[in-house]
């Protein structure tokens, strides 16, 4: 999966707000906000919500 060109918001993974780049792996919560994956399950360890909507996380699709 990769994040949208379209949107600036998706240029960047919120939590640790680095750029994407090609071949990154890319997980997606329920709300469909995107981030790094490793950064979004390091989140979820800590946290039950999206960092960016405050919607309850749904831990079975963090990653499509």
């Amino acid at each position: 999966m990769k994040p949208s060109s379209d949107h600036k918001e998706d240029a960047k993974c919120s939590i640790c707000q680095e750029e994407y780049t090609i071949g990154d792996e890319v997980g997606r919560l329920h709300c469909e906000h995107a981030y790094h994956l490793k950064c979004v399950q390091e989140w979820l360890r800590m946290k039950s919500w999206c960092p960016i909507c405050k919607t309850t996380a749904d831990t079975s699709s963090s990653s499509k």
